[in-house]
C-alpha cells in the first residue's frame, strides 16, 4: 500500500505544480518585459536630463554673450562722440552692428533653447512618472 499512496501523493505534487504553473502562466515573461522597459525609460530619462543641463549651459553662455555685447555696444556708442573722421566713424558704426548681430543671434538661440528646454523638461515628467509606475508595476509582478 505505501507505494501505490507514494505514487497517489506523487500525482497530487503533479497536479498542484501544473496548477501552480497555470497561474504562474506568462509571468515571467511580463516580468522580463516590464524590467527591459524600466530599463528603456530610465535610460531616456537620464539622456533627456543630460540635455536639459546641456541646454541650461548653453543659455548661460549665450547670455554672458549678450552681456558682453551690450557692453561693447555701449563702449563703441560712446567712442562715438569723440571720433573726428568719417573713416573712424564709419569703422565704429560698423563694429557696433556687428555687436548688434550677434546679440541678435544669441537672443533668437536662446528662444530655440528655452523652447527646447520646455519640451524637454515635459518629456523628463512623463518618463519620471512612467518609471515610477514601471517600478511598481516590476516589484508587484515580483511578488506575484
Amino acid at each position: 500500500m505505501s507505494e501505490v499512496d507514494k505514487l497517489i501523493e506523487l500525482q497530487r505534487v503533479d497536479k498542484e505544480l501544473m496548477r501552480i504553473e497555470e497561474l504562474k502562466g506568462d509571468l515571467s515573461e511580463k516580468v522580463r518585459e516590464t524590467r527591459q522597459a524600466l530599463r528603456k525609460h530610465e535610460f531616456q530619462l537620464e539622456q533627456d536630463k543630460a540635455r536639459l543641463e546641456e541646454i541650461k549651459k548653453e543659455e548661460r553662455k549665450h547670455e554672458s554673450t549678450i552681456e558682453d555685447e551690450n557692453a561693447k555696444i555701449e563702449e563703441k556708442q560712446d567712442q562715438l562722440y569723440l571720433v573726428t573722421t568719417n573713416k573712424e566713424y564709419d569703422a565704429l558704426t560698423s563694429e557696433i552692428e556687428q555687436f548688434k548681430q550677434s546679440v541678435d543671434e544669441s537672443e533668437m538661440k536662446l528662444v530655440e533653447l528655452s523652447e527646447e528646454k520646455e519640451e524637454l523638461e515635459e518629456a523628463i515628467s512623463m518618463e519620471e512618472s512612467q518609471v515610477e509606475e514601471l517600478a511598481e508595476d516590476l516589484k508587484r509582478r515580483e511578488a506575484d
